[in-house]
């Protein structure tokens, strides 16, 4: 049983590496590195989810601390608010660079003369992005992941 509850969490690390490295891809082959309003707002939506999320199964064993767990319980709990508070800490800088980044992208393309609606991320920033982005989720899968085995514990 623990092996599948790691190769779980290897798939938790995986997936979004696959996912983000996809975005990566995409942006060099077909110079789908555009940034518009509304896809900042998007991403920065699920950004602030991740948040809420991880601040609330932080919240959720800081009030079950109390009880008596086993050494398994234990490891899980702190591996799961480790890996949620560097969710948290990713996210906020997923945050900040997407708004950073689209307003830099935007003030090259009113600075060539285009519409100030939309702009093309450079490399930089938009590994800048997806780095600390793809940090963030599979941090949260992986401290969900380890929060849910708290329960088989207890």
């Amino acid at each position: 049983m623990t092996c599948l509850f790691y190769l779980f969490v290897l798939i938790a690390v995986t997936g979004p590496t696959v996912f983000m490295w996809s975005f990566w891809r995409d942006a060099k082959g077909r110079q789908w590195n555009y940034t518009t309003d509304t896809s900042r707002e998007m991403y920065v939506d699920v950004v602030k989810t991740l948040i809420t999320a991880s601040g609330i199964g932080v919240a959720l064993v800081a009030s079950a601390s109390g009880r008596a767990l086993d050494s398994i319980a234990k490891f899980s709990a702190r591996v799961g608010v480790v890996s949620l508070i560097v969710c948290i800490s990713a996210s906020l800088v997923t945050m900040l660079a997407l708004t950073r980044g689209h307003e830099r992208a935007r003030s090259r393309n009113i600075e060539a003369g285009r519409s100030g609606e939309e702009g093309q991320l450079l490399d930089f920033e938009l590994l800048f992005i997806l780095i600390p982005g793809g940090i963030a989720l599979a941090s949260f899968l992986v401290g969900i992941l380890f929060l849910g085995r708290v329960t088989f514990h207890t």
